[in-house]
């Protein structure tokens, strides 16, 4: 969050205001992750775990949507 408030953000992105909600969407992954591992529920490797898990992909496509609209590739 402190990162969309730099300088190399507005010469990065067009609309860096479309980054914003990636920092919620990565505090709920992170929690689901940690909540389903703590249930006992994550039984492999972590990074396997997301790469087979649905709402992790879904995640995923909303932050890189999300960048594209921040660069302004989005709107082309």
């Amino acid at each position: 969050a402190l990162y969309l408030n730099s300088p190399e953000v507005r010469m990065l992105y067009a609309t860096p205001a479309w980054l914003l909600p990636i920092c919620p969407i990565l505090i709920w992954w992170v929690g689901r992750i940690w909540l389903l591992a703590h249930r006992d529920e994550v039984h492999e490797d972590p990074i396997v775990f997301a790469a087979t898990d649905k709402p992790t992909w879904v995640a995923a496509a909303i932050v890189i949507g999300l960048a594209l609209l921040g660069t302004g590739l989005g709107l082309n």
